[in-house]
């Protein structure tokens, strides 16, 4: 196991059971794969207002791509459906502005 593989599980084992700030997709991942299943998640972005979801603030956005470049979906994110919509117009829109990538290789 690689020395940040290693710092993100012990970041994530909290012994409060606290959700973690959302860093990358590797780490939603990671996080949705030993999240405790009987307890209710809330929506990481419920303290963000919709205002601060648009194009231009691209590390928002890059936390919902994945390595691929792909959108990351609600069921793995516990996004809301009224933030996961703006989250894709505002990721479709940054890569027509060429400011995300498209696919990254």
């Amino acid at each position: 196991m690689s020395k940040d593989n290693q710092a993100n599980k012990e970041r994530f084992d909290s012994p409060t059971g606290d959700m973690p700030i959302i860093q990358n997709a590797a780490s939603i991942l990671y996080m949705r794969k030993n999240a405790n299943q009987s307890r209710k998640r809330t929506c990481p972005l419920e303290t963000v207002n919709a205002s601060l979801i648009d194009y231009k603030n691209l590390k928002l956005i890059e936390q919902f791509v994945s390595e691929r470049g792909k959108i990351l979906p609600s069921r793995i994110t516990g996004v809301s459906a009224s933030k996961q919509r703006a989250l894709k117009t505002a990721i479709k829109r940054a890569r027509a502005l060429a400011l995300l990538p498209f696919e990254n290789n």
